[in-house]
């Protein structure tokens, strides 16, 4: 991902009506001097508006949220790091598990039909 494909993902996705280009740029510069690569931005955006669902209000049409959420963002990365690596464990052992099928046949009870009992004799 470019600055471009970034700064226009922020505008239609991220802050929408708040967008104010001159903030992000300056804040996305200010970022990219600390070594934050656009995919990590991204990827931290995402986790703040897609999946904790929080409102593009608040951001005052910035992204100074990502140094404040960073911590939060690498704790959620890295619980579903260990949740993939538990899935992945468990989908092996269940493919190392031999499962045999057993065929049983089962005989059906022979039912026994009552007598005709006669309560009355008629003739």
């Amino acid at each position: 991902m470019n600055r471009r494909q970034l700064l226009d993902k922020i505008r239609t996705h991220y802050l929408k009506d708040y967008y104010n280009y001159n903030k992000v740029s300056s804040q996305l510069k200010r970022y990219e001097e600390q070594g934050f690569n656009y995919d990590t931005i991204n990827d931290i955006l995402h986790y703040w508006y897609d999946i904790k669902k929080e409102k593009p209000e608040k951001s005052n049409g910035g992204i100074a949220i990502i140094e404040y959420i960073l911590v939060e963002y690498n704790n959620w990365k890295k619980s579903q790091e260990e949740q993939e690596e538990t899935i992945k464990l468990i989908k092996q052992n269940i493919n190392k598990l031999n499962y045999k099928e057993k065929e049983y046949t089962v005989n059906p009870t022979p039912i026994k039909r009552p007598l005709h009992l006669k309560l009355f004799n008629l003739e």
